[in-house]
């Protein structure tokens, strides 16, 4: 969030910072799908990690929540 917030004041080049940081966000998002997860994989597909999450829940991940995940 951190360098959101000075991409978003001008500090730097918009560009010069998104790739930091969305992965950022990336591997979050990683960490909190294998966090939920009893056996969590030692690999980084995130794809994976969702179907995982779904099957041992018994319940699909649907909506926005989906979507964002996809992308």
């Amino acid at each position: 969030d951190a360098l959101l917030k000075q991409a978003l004041a001008g500090d730097h080049e918009a560009h010069e910072l998104d790739y930091p940081i969305l992965f950022a966000y990336r591997q979050a998002i990683e960490v909190y799908l294998k966090a939920m997860l009893t056996d969590p994989p030692e690999h980084h597909d995130l794809g994976d990690l969702i179907r995982r999450l779904e099957r041992q829940h018994g319940k699909t991940v649907g909506g926005w929540i989906r979507d964002r995940l996809w992308d």
